[in-house]
C-alpha cells in the first residue's frame, strides 16, 4: 500500500492523495521516514520553497549538532509518537481550493491544515499549520536560535 501511495503522489496525483502519501512514508515510530535532508525525496512531496526551507534546516543541525528552528516532527506537529497512525482523515475547505485539513489520531487527535502549490510536476506542499503556534514554513523561515 505504501508503495501505490508514493506512486501516486509523485506523479501528481490529487492533493488528497499526496497527503496520504506523506503519512504512509513518514513513520517515525518505525523508522520509516521521508528523508528531510534529501532534496530528491523532499521534492516528490514539498513545492521548491518549502524544499528548499527544509534543506536549510538539516544543513544547520549537521552545523551546530543542535536544534536549530524545528523542535517536533513537522508532518505530525508532535515530538513523541505512538506505535501507529488511527483515522487519517484529508478533506479539502471549502473556498480555500489549495487547503486541506487533516485529522488523524497518534498519542492524541490532531488537526493540521496544509496548503497546496499546483505545480508543473504535480501538487506539493507548500506549507503546513498546526493547531498551534506559527505554520512550517514561518518556522523554517526564521532565524536559527
Amino acid at each position: 500500500m505504501c508503495l501505490l501511495y508514493a506512486q501516486a503522489g509523485t506523479l501528481g496525483g490529487s492533493p488528497e492523495v499526496l497527503i496520504k502519501a506523506i503519512y504512509a512514508n513518514h513513520q517515525p515510530w518505525a523508522h520509516h521516514e521521508i528523508a528531510l535532508d534529501r532534496e530528491d525525496e523532499l521534492s516528490k512531496y514539498f513545492d521548491k520553497e518549502l524544499t528548499e526551507l527544509f534543506l536549510k534546516e538539516e544543513g544547520c543541525k549537521k552545523a551546530t549538532h543542535e536544534i536549530c528552528r524545528l523542535e517536533a516532527d513537522p508532518i505530525y506537529c508532535q515530538q513523541d509518537f505512538a506505535d501507529e497512525l488511527k483515522n487519517l482523515r484529508v478533506v479539502p475547505i471549502r473556498k480555500q481550493s489549495n487547503k486541506y485539513t487533516v485529522s488523524f489520531v497518534n498519542l492524541e487527535k490532531r488537526r493540521l491544515v496544509y496548503s497546496m502549490n499546483k505545480t508543473r510536476v504535480g501538487w506539493r506542499v507548500s506549507d503546513i499549520q498546526c493547531e498551534e503556534g506559527p505554520s512550517l514554513k514561518q518556522q523554517l523561515s526564521r532565524p536559527a536560535d
